[in-house]
Order: C-alpha cells, then sequence, then structure tokens
C-alpha cells in the first residue's frame, strides 16, 4: 500500500512539534501530501459583555 498523504496534528507541545521533521522526511520519501492540522483548545466567549437578546439568542 502506498501512502499519498500524511496528517500530522500540531497542539503546540513539543511532542507534536517533534514529530513534524520526521513526517516531512516520511513524506518526501514516498511523494506524499503532507496536511499539517493545528488544534487549540476552544475558549468559550465571556457572557458579562453580552445583552439578554444576545444571550437569549445564544441558547
Amino acid at each position: 500500500m502506498k501512502v499519498t498523504t500524511i496528517l500530522v496534528p500540531l497542539d503546540g507541545s513539543a511532542l507534536a512539534e517533534a514529530a513534524l521533521a520526521p513526517a516531512i522526511e516520511l513524506a518526501r520519501a514516498n511523494n506524499a501530501k503532507l496536511v499539517l492540522l493545528r488544534a487549540t483548545e476552544a475558549h468559550a466567549a465571556p457572557l458579562t459583555d453580552l445583552t439578554e437578546a444576545q444571550v437569549a439568542a445564544v441558547r
């Protein structure tokens, strides 16, 4: 089976960043596409700055 696409999830951690160099080498060796996925935590917007109508619309 030929590798055609390599997905590298990156979350800013040292371990994830260390995986990038070997993934690049593997992609080059297999003439594969390298896809980088940057994962971040979702943060909810504070509700204190919203009007009551906006809060109701979110609910």
